[in-house]
């Protein structure tokens, strides 16, 4: 619609994947590179890990142009199966003789017979298994002992996994120790930083037909805003700022359309369910009357919150509580005990809802620690911290670095991972993980965090006797030693 527009002669930022606009910066050759040489040295499990939209499947079509006749591969893009639809597949994607098993151990016994002759005549072999966050351990564990075919000194299968962020949570995990031993190779796709996005935009307008900047500097900022450097919202984003462009006549696209489409592009949430989540949110005291608009803000001391007064709970509402699972109950509260309660502060505090970490000194902090730590040195730095236990942990620790870039996401993650620590009963692992020696950038981060999630572990134990105390009055958290002893 809109090339002829822009003087293109197609569309730069199609979403499906297209060798003609593949771009490699330097992660992307090296992620390659490492990759190739796995597969031609037979090095046998091979992961390639990143979070959505992040240019893995670009990578895998990349690599599997590169590979020359000697190489048998076969990807399973779905990796969800029932084992023998999952055996089936495999087979026909090889083109084996025999091609529909009943019984796992046909299958194995055929499989074993290709993978030699496949290897006689001096071809290796590559199965590819993408989505890998899918699949379900039991199924793993299957893929893993398709392993143990092989020859004396010979690896006869390479087995290459691709999954998002997830798949490695579940590696970590005690019962995948012996997968996660085999690993001998494997790369984390980072997205795409500041000038690599800049290149990435420039390239792909080049390749379509443009010699010229159509996207200002403010623009690509705002594309990187939006983006947060994941390809696939570059593209997204990109292709609406053209569109926008072509109908209003701008051939130069600035920072304010790209702003304009990231507004459009944000998923609305429908007005009724806007205020069927306010009245819960709200909770018996919304019947009395229209709340005040004015946003509550954070206090300099966290303790000082006010316990609104309401009807204490039915005798129903007693009864489906005792009834809860514990962990249903746990997680129920402490997500809505932020709603429950009054925050007052500083009047000049600009930390507003959903950030309730306790003070912007926090990820002011953990910004500073993490700006000269890249990502390997990360990486490194977990692993030398035992966390075979503790995926969770783990998991929040890597979404805190992730979002160490912007200050604002930063105090977002780092009261949505608190929470999550709390609601999974992971508060004596990160007590554990607190105590034990590791690099100096992590222990200030955990430090930081453990003071998160204890805060919110006692303000919201604090207000819950409070209400069981007395659930009609209003009193300041502070009063509760003059309450506890009164009663």
């Amino acid at each position: 619609m809109y090339e002829a527009f822009f003087g293109l002669k197609a569309k730069p930022f199609q979403i499906s994947t297209n060798p003609e606009f593949m771009w490699m910066g330097e992660k992307h050759r090296e992620a390659l590179a490492t990759l190739k040489y796995g597969i031609l040295d037979s090095k046998g499990f091979l992961l390639l890990t990143g979070d959505v939209g992040t240019g893995k499947t670009t990578l895998l079509h990349a690599l599997l142009n590169t590979l020359d006749d000697d190489i048998l591969w076969a990807v399973v893009p779905n990796p969800g199966l029932e084992q023998l639809d999952f055996f089936n597949f495999i087979a026909r994607s090889y083109r084996m003789k025999k091609n529909k098993f009943t019984t796992k151990g046909a299958f194995l016994e055929a499989f074993g017979i290709f993978l030699r002759v496949a290897h006689n005549a001096r071809k290796k072999v590559l199965l590819i298994i993408d989505e890998a966050q899918a699949i379900e351990p039991a199924m793993l564990e299957e893929i893993r002992l398709l392993s143990n075919i092989e020859k004396q000194y010979t690896k006869l299968l390479n087995i290459f996994f691709i999954g998002q962020n997830e798949f490695n949570e579940l590696l970590v995990t005690q019962s995948m120790r012996a997968l996660r031993q085999r690993i001998t190779l494997s790369y984390h796709v980072e997205p795409l930083t500041r000038n690599e996005t800049t290149a990435y935009i420039q390239h792909r307008l080049n390749v379509a037909g443009s010699s010229e900047d159509i996207f200002n500097a403010s623009a690509v900022e705002e594309v990187m805003r939006f983006s947060k450097g994941y390809p696939r919202l570059i593209n997204v984003i990109c292709d609406h700022a053209l569109l926008t462009g072509f109908v209003r006549e701008i051939r130069n696209i600035n920072g304010t359309i790209v702003r304009e489409c990231a507004r459009e592009l944000a998923i609305a949430v429908p007005t009724e369910h806007k205020q069927q989540h306010a009245q819960q949110s709200a909770g018996p005291s919304a019947a009395a009357g229209p709340q005040s608009s004015k946003q509550p803000t954070l206090p300099d001391n966290p303790l000082k919150t006010k316990i609104p007064q309401g009807s204490p709970p039915s005798a129903a509402a007693r009864t489906q509580r005792r009834q809860e699972p514990a962990a249903t109950s746990k997680l129920r509260d402490f997500k809505s005990a932020p709603r429950e309660y009054e925050l007052r502060g500083r009047a000049d505090d600009k930390i507003k809802p959903p950030y309730n970490i306790t003070n912007r000194k926090y990820a002011e902090e953990i910004i500073a620690e993490f700006k000269p730590v890249d990502a390997k040195t990360f990486r490194e730095g977990l692993d030398e911290i035992d966390l075979s236990r503790s995926s969770i942990v783990r998991t929040s620790l890597s979404r805190i670095f992730r979002a160490s870039v912007n200050i604002q996401e930063l105090m977002k993650v780092m009261d949505a991972e608190a929470e999550r620590i709390l609601s999974n009963d992971e508060m004596i692992s990160l007590k554990q993980i607190k105590e034990k020696p590791k690099p100096a950038f992590l222990t200030v981060v955990i430090d930081l965090l453990w003071q998160e999630v204890a805060r919110k572990y006692m303000t919201h134990r604090a207000q819950k006797a409070l209400r069981i105390l007395s659930p009609t009055e209003s009193f300041h958290i502070t009063d509760f030693p003059q309450v506890l002893i009164s009663r």
